[in-house]
């Protein structure tokens, strides 16, 4: 009697609290959120305690906010392997599910001695062990890589695998409490000088985090079963009121990040997996004005993930003064954009528009198998972002392939339409078709140039047709009272 007693009570403590939280978000369900985050490394859970430890050589010591799981400065080479012993245990009173995954804190790409761009995590593999315990380490580099891992795959292409534990007052008779895991992250003896970096050029760094969410399973039981709690989602990390940092793995979470909702100067968003938007979903973009009292800064840092079939841009505009963005290590893929530019001013994948004073900036971003179209008259229309009149337009490694891009009304650029002032490097386009209202208002990377901008391309940029005319050489369209340093070069 008295078991039953407190779980009523338990029962009764969720409602009253879910009624309350129903009472603030209307009809929207919202899950129990508690975090612990450091520079490296993330646990979320829902209404849980989760808890992660690592192997420090000696003993488990638990995740800190500047842990680091994995060591610094690597020098990576075909061989190298590194091993990670983890300890993933729930210290509440309910049952939970996690996902456990690995994610790029930080990378910085090079040169290959081949004379080609490349990344580490486009080399570099991870696997994870289960089925350890605490006394289960690997003797030998070779005991690690001949492990039966669950999944090997490339760092870049995101990791996460899946797993439940159960409150240490109520085990079933397969369940358990913790989990021991081996993270086992090496590049293969078979990579080549694909990834050897040249001499003289920047050297390739990598730096990796992990990635440990939970939240309810449905296991306890209210008066009726235990699917009340069935459908519970993965939340995302929300607890600075200064400067929430989202983690997000799907399109609903994504949505969540990026609203017009938020009330807050900066908004810091990181993917954990690729992202794709189902056939006939629409896509609201975020809209930033820096007056209208909500969110006024983005970052978002793909960490090297894809969203595929976005209908809109990813964020609409930075309207007014300092309202500033910065992307990341995102590629946008499968994107058919056919609508009005914003404001007057311009339409984008990446961005519509940035009227704006404070950086706008864009490194290693990427665009690929898209149409856009805009419906009205606007500066400029582009692949990455349509039109900006920030003075600190920052584009680095960017890319657009295989995308069409139409303004019949407007300049056109693949990499950016209309820009006022700009500093692009390494822009690299191909396989595009693109069309302004004139030849003169069109070209592969840029539209328009109105103030002084630089620009170097990439040696690959290829297969382009401008205004209709295959192979075109055209890489900006005009220049109005300005200079553009191109590849070196001044004009006009």
């Amino acid at each position: 009697m008295k078991k039953k007693t407190t779980k009523k009570a338990l029962v009764l403590s969720l409602l009253s609290l879910l009624l309350c939280c129903s009472m603030l978000v209307g009809t929207t369900f919202a899950w129990f959120t508690d975090s612990v985050t450091s520079g490296k490394n993330r646990i979320v859970a829902g209404n849980l305690d989760v808890e992660l430890e690592y192997w420090n050589g000696t003993k488990w010591e638990k995740v800190a906010e500047n842990t680091n799981v994995f060591e610094e400065d690597t020098l990576w080479e075909p061989g190298h392997t590194e091993v990670v012993y983890l300890k993933v245990s729930n210290q509440g009173t309910l049952a939970l599910k996690y996902k456990l995954g690995i994610n790029i804190a930080d990378e910085t790409g090079s040169v290959s001695v081949n004379g080609k761009d490349f990344k580490l995590s486009e080399f570099i593999q991870v696997g994870i062990v289960k089925g350890l315990d605490e006394t289960k380490l690997f003797d030998s580099r070779e005991d690690a890589r001949n492990a039966q891992f669950e999944q090997n795959k490339l760092i870049k292409e995101g990791y996460v695998t899946e797993s439940q534990l159960y409150a240490a007052n109520n085990v079933p008779t397969d369940g358990k409490t913790a989990e021991y895991v081996a993270m086992v992250v090496y590049m293969p003896e078979t990579v080549d000088n694909s990834a050897n970096y040249m001499t003289g050029e920047a050297a390739p760094k990598i730096l990796l985090g992990l990635d440990l969410q939970a939240t309810q399973v449905n296991f306890e039981e209210d008066s009726f079963d235990s699917t009340y709690d069935i459908n519970a989602e993965y939340k995302a990390n929300n607890n600075s009121p200064s400067a929430p940092s989202f983690f997000v793995g799907s399109a609903a979470d994504l949505a969540a990040a990026l609203t017009p909702t938020v009330s807050n100067d900066e908004v810091k968003v990181t993917l954990t997996q690729d992202i794709e938007l189902t056939d006939g979903e629409t896509w609201t973009p975020l809209n930033l004005n820096a007056y209208d009292g909500n969110v006024r800064n983005v970052v978002i840092d793909g960490q090297g993930h894809t969203i595929k079939g976005l209908n809109a841009p990813l964020i609409a505009q930075a309207h007014f003064g300092n309202t500033s963005i910065e992307i990341k290590n995102l590629t946008l893929t499968g994107c058919k954009i056919e609508q009005a530019g914003y404001n007057g001013l311009g339409l984008g994948a990446f961005v519509g528009a940035a009227d704006a004073t404070a950086p706008i900036v864009f490194d290693n971003c990427h665009l690929t198998d898209s149409t856009i179209t805009c419906t009205n008259d606007v500066s400029g229309v582009g692949g990455i972002i349509g039109y900006s009149s920030s003075s600190l337009l920052t584009m680095t490694n960017c890319s657009v392939t295989n995308t069409k891009v139409n303004g019949s009304k407007d300049s056109v650029g693949a990499i950016v339409g209309h820009t006022y002032q700009a500093t692009i490097t390494n822009a690299k386009v191909v396989g595009c078709t693109l069309k302004g209202e004139t030849a003169e208002k069109t070209g592969y990377v840029v539209g328009s140039v109105t103030a002084d901008t630089t620009i170097t391309t990439s040696a690959d940029c290829a297969n382009n047709t401008v205004f209709d005319v295959a192979d075109s050489t055209a890489v900006y369209g005009r220049i109005v009272g300005a200079t553009l340093i191109l590849n070196g070069v001044t004009l006009p």
